[in-house]
């Protein structure tokens, strides 16, 4: 049998032991009856008398019985003691599973029964070395470091999560509805003040606004399709195929333009920016391509300085109509991503993505598919990459690691070691008050600008022309303290990566809704600074400039002194 996590459940031995003890039993009565001469219907009727005393194997009539009768008349007895045994200690299961619960205090708790919930145990099962259990699993379960939990009362989910959370390090919620999600890890967070806690969801935006309202410095907010792209572009960077493709720009077709594909395109534009490469253009294929378009521009009122952004109705597979041929202006595709519904949906488009794409003469460009179960593909390696499977999703977002953005962390103490006491990037003294605190006393929206920063450090390092084989595929900061690198001893290099980070800081800003305006204005999303590296005074290019001496004193694991 197998769970809903795809792992097998554990049936114990003595039910195992009774059904094979009473396949015996009616095997050997079948037989040893029908050699005394009874029919096919009277053999089974006394076989089945051996699944208690019967006057059937008493031997009472002086004719001694059979081997094989004699010894049905045991396994039959036996066929019921075993299964009773095995049925008795299911029914104690629950109380078990409950009272290991309680009494093993779990490093790990995950919450929800969505996919990624089961995901997410087995996860914590394979790294073998903590306790981990489930509330909202869909039956009781235990294993050796494991206990799955069902809701006990589903009106009261609070009572069951206070009792289970106690003393856990790490909680991770993620239930079929976000709505819910959100609301018990609102419940978590105000009741444990120590543990670290993840909420995954799928839509990106509501991620954002809910984190800046609500997260702190033990409690994000993250979302399932970012942290999937994430985990793509950490293998297979956009930026580097254009490059060796010796391509001006990106150009990225997005087959589905729903929650995934809104995450490849944000990637693309915000965390793939590099030196030498255009704005990218995205094309989007979707059979609601235009209100798509039209939705993420009301969202992002300056799409436009972002991106190309060209959308083309159409659908893949199923017999629906295909997209027209891309414009004869276009640049060459760099890759395209499926990013559909669900698995059978991709599964099915592909066969028509790769006859499009041999009308537009790109068969080389790789293709990612983004599927649930990494196993489903059935095509040789090579031909496509899959990405979005639940594993992958869960390294990238480290729930259960040595700490909430540890990374993000380390790279803003590194940038306020690097800073005099009275440092001021604007006018704006408290605005600037915010942004140089501590980790724990920083707004949410600056420590999600922090991650912005980290995940964007692959491009710089490639636009700086460092070896790949340094820093490709580095689950976290690449580590250069062993051969050091040098960003700044080379005043145009310098100039060159602080453009880069206003370029990246632009992107960011206007993805999330800022747009320019002469004066600053946080409460309408306006920003003086959202202009061309060329077009900031001195005083604020220092501060991009002070982004790269930061940057490297973290790749080359220094301190700097002020």
């Amino acid at each position: 049998m197998v769970d809903h996590s795809g792992n097998k459940r554990k049936i114990s031995w003595q039910l195992t032991a009774g059904v094979l003890l009473s396949f015996i039993t009616l095997g050997l009565g079948l037989w040893g009856w029908s050699e005394q001469g009874e029919t096919f219907l009277d053999a089974l009727y006394r076989s089945l008398a051996a699944f208690h005393v019967s006057e059937f194997y008493s031997n009472k009539d002086g004719h001694p019985l059979s081997i094989q009768l004699e010894i049905a008349r045991y396994t039959g007895i036996g066929a019921v003691i075993f299964t009773a045994i095995g049925a008795f200690l299911s029914f104690l299961s629950e109380g078990y599973a409950r009272i290991k619960a309680r009494v093993i205090r779990p490093d790990v708790v995950v919450i929800g029964g969505h996919d990624i919930a089961f995901a997410a145990v087995q996860y914590v099962e394979e790294k073998g070395n903590r306790n981990v259990t489930h509330v909202g699993a869909e039956a009781f379960h235990t294993r050796s470091r494991s206990t799955s939990l069902p809701w006990s009362n589903i009106a009261r989910k609070d009572l069951m999560i206070a009792t289970h959370i106690v003393g856990a390090r790490h909680v991770l919620i993620v239930e079929g509805d976000e709505s819910e999600t959100l609301r018990l890890a609102r419940l978590i967070n105000d009741a444990d003040e120590k543990a670290n806690i993840s909420a995954i969801v799928r839509d990106s935006r509501l991620a954002h606004d809910a984190a800046l309202s609500w997260a702190d410095q033990n409690f994000r907010i993250i979302t399932s399709s970012a942290l999937s792209v994430r985990a793509l572009h950490r293998k297979h960077p956009p930026f580097l195929t254009a490059m060796d493709s010796q391509q001006s720009r990106i150009h990225a077709v997005i087959v589905g333009f729903g929650h995934m594909g809104e995450a490849v395109a944000r990637d693309i534009c915000v965390n793939c920016i590099a030196t030498g490469l255009e704005k990218p253009r995205l094309t989007i294929i979707d059979l609601e391509a235009d209100a798509r378009k039209a939705a993420l521009k009301l969202r992002v009122p300056e799409l436009d300085k972002v991106c190309d952004l060209v959308a083309c109705q159409g659908a893949f597979g199923g017999g629906q109509q295909p997209p027209r041929d891309l414009a004869a202006d276009a640049p060459p595709i760099t890759c395209i991503y499926l990013c559909l519904p669900d698995d059978h949906s991709a599964l099915t488009a592909m066969g028509s993505v790769s006859a499009w794409l041999r009308r537009e003469e790109a068969e080389t460009a790789p293709v990612y598919i983004r599927l649930r179960d990494q196993q489903t593909l059935p095509v040789e390696p090579g031909q496509y990459q899959v990405f979005g499977d639940h594993q992958a999703l869960l390294r990238e977002s480290d729930f259960c690691g040595s700490g909430i953005d540890h990374v993000a962390r380390t790279y803003h103490q590194a940038y306020l070691d690097s800073l005099p006491a009275d440092a001021t990037k604007s006018s704006d003294v408290s605005e600037v008050d915010h942004a140089l605190v501590a980790w724990e006393n920083l707004k949410e929206i600056y420590r999600i600008s922090n991650r912005f920063v980290v995940e964007h450090l692959p491009a710089k390092i490639a636009s700086a022309g460092l070896p790949r084989r340094r820093w490709l595929n580095c689950e976290s900061i690449p580590d250069f303290s062993s051969n050091p690198i040098d960003l700044t001893s080379d005043a145009e290099l310098l100039e060159q990566m602080a453009e880069l980070e206003h370029e990246r800081y632009n992107a960011e800003r206007r993805w999330n809704g800022w747009k320019f305006a002469p004066k600053r204005r946080n409460e309408r999303l306006e920003h003086n600074c959202l202009v061309p590296f060329d077009s900031l005074d001195q005083a604020t290019k220092q501060y991009d400039r002070e982004f790269v001496r930061t940057t490297q004193d973290v790749l080359n694991r220094r301190k700097r002194s002020t």
